[in-house]
C-alpha cells in the first residue's frame, strides 16, 4: 500500500490591508485545507473549493465561503444557512480571527492545516490494523489507539473538541519549547506539533502500555523527546494504579512500578532551561510540579500553562494568578484549567 500524501506546500497569508481579493481567493484554493476552530468550542478540518463551496468540513453553518471587502481590509465570510455566520480577518499571525454573529457568538480562528496532517484522500482508518491496534484519524492526524478502550475519546477531546485550548494562541505565541506532562498516547504532543513544527516537546508517560504508543505516534516527527516516567514529589520507583481509563493512572498504593522524578532533575534530562507551553495532565501530580517550578524561578519564563486539576490541587492553580491570567472549568473533584502570562494578548 502507498504512504498517504501529505501536505506539503504552506502558504503564508500577507496583511489583509495589502491584500487583494484576486490574491486571497488564490491563497485560500492554494492551500485548499485549514482547521477551524469556534475557540473553547470544536474543531474541525474544512476543504475550501475553488467554486467558493465548502467540501469536507462543511455545515449547517458553513456551508460556502467568499472574499469580501472590510473595514480594514480583506475578510473571509463563511455562509450557511443562517446567512453570514462569521467574518475573519486575518491578523499578524497568519490566521483568521473573527466571532459568529448569531447562536453562541464564539470567537473563530481559522489557519492552514500542516504536518502531521493528511490528505483527505487516503484510505479510510478501518483499512488498517497493526499488532491489534487501529490507525485513528482525529482532526487529520493519524494516532494508532487500542481498540474498545479511552484512546480515541481521549484523542478527540485534546484534537478536535481542543480541550487546552491551543487554537487560541496559534499566530499569537510560536514557542520553541513545550512539555507535555502525562502524554498518554501523544495526543496533545502530536497536536501541537501540527500547529508548531518547529518546537521541541519533550513528553512524560509513566505506563508503558501508554508510552509504547507514544513512542511510535511521535516516531515520524522530529524533535520530540519521549520519557518514559512521572512527575512527582521525589526521584525513585513508585507504583502506579491503572483503572478502565486508560489516560487516568495515580501514582501511589499498589500497581505497575514505575521510575518517577521530581521535576528539575526531568526537565535536565533535555538541558531544557524555559518552558514555553507547559501542559500538566498527571492525576493529582500538578501541585507538585507547579511548586517545584515556583520555588526555582522557573515559573516566570513559562508563557502558557494548560491541564487538569484534580482534588485538593486547585488551591494550587488557583495560585498562579499572582503571574497569569487563570480561568478554571469544574467537572466535579477534576476539571480544566488556562493560565495565560499577564500581559500578554492572547484570545482565549
Amino acid at each position: 500500500m502507498n504512504e498517504p500524501a501529505t501536505i506539503s506546500k504552506q502558504h503564508t497569508f500577507g496583511r489583509s490591508a495589502t491584500m487583494t481579493h484576486g490574491s486571497a481567493r488564490q491563497q485560500f484554493v492554494e492551500q485548499k485545507y485549514f482547521i477551524y476552530s469556534r475557540i473553547g468550542h470544536s474543531q474541525r478540518e474544512m476543504e475550501f473549493l475553488p467554486e467558493g463551496k465548502i467540501g469536507r468540513g462543511a455545515g449547517a453553518c458553513e456551508q460556502t465561503w467568499e472574499v469580501r471587502d472590510g473595514n480594514t481590509g480583506v475578510v473571509l465570510a463563511l455562509v450557511g444557512n443562517a446567512g453570514v455566520i462569521c467574518e475573519l480577518e486575518l491578523d499578524e499571525g497568519g490566521v483568521w480571527r473573527g466571532d459568529w454573529l448569531k447562536f453562541e457568538k464564539t470567537p473563530v480562528a481559522l489557519f492552514p492545516r500542516q504536518p502531521p496532517y493528511r490528505s483527505v484522500d487516503e484510505p479510510a482508518a478501518a483499512d488498517f490494523q497493526i499488532e491489534g491496534l487501529s490507525l485513528e484519524y482525529v482532526g487529520g492526524i493519524p494516532l494508532y489507539c487500542r481498540p474498545s478502550t479511552w484512546d480515541r475519546s481521549i484523542a478527540g477531546e485534546v484534537i478536535s473538541d481542543d480541550c487546552y485550548r491551543l487554537s487560541s494562541i496559534v499566530g499569537r505565541l510560536n514557542p520553541s519549547t513545550i512539555v507535555d506532562v502525562g502524554a498518554h498516547i501523544g495526543s496533545f504532543s502530536c497536536w501541537a506539533k501540527s500547529l508548531w513544527p518547529s518546537a521541541t516537546i519533550l513528553a512524560f508517560e509513566p505506563v508503558p502500555s501508554n508510552f509504547q504508543l507514544l513512542s511510535r505516534n511521535t516516531a515520524a516527527l522530529s524533535n520530540v523527546v519521549c520519557k518514559m516516567c512521572a512527575l512527582h514529589e521525589r526521584r525513585g520507583i513508585s507504583h502506579i494504579r491503572e483503572g478502565a481509563n486508560t489516560g487516568g493512572g495515580r501514582v501511589g498504593g499498589e500497581g505497575t512500578a514505575i521510575l518517577t522524578l521530581d521535576t528539575l532533575s526531568a526537565l535536565k534530562l533535555q538541558d531544557m532551561d524555559k518552558i514555553d507551553v507547559l501542559k500538566l495532565d498527571c492525576e493529582g501530580g500538578e501541585g507538585f510540579i507547579l511548586d517545584s517550578l515556583r520555588e526555582s524561578g522557573r515559573l516566570q519564563s513559562v508563557k502558557y500553562i494548560v491541564g487538569e486539576w484534580h482534588d485538593s490541587h486547585l488551591a494550587r492553580v488557583e495560585g498562579l494568578k499572582d503571574l497569569f491570567e487563570v480561568e478554571t472549568h469544574s467537572r466535579g473533584e477534576y476539571g480544566y484549567f488556562w493560565a495565560t502570562r499577564s500581559g500578554l494578548a492572547y484570545r482565549i
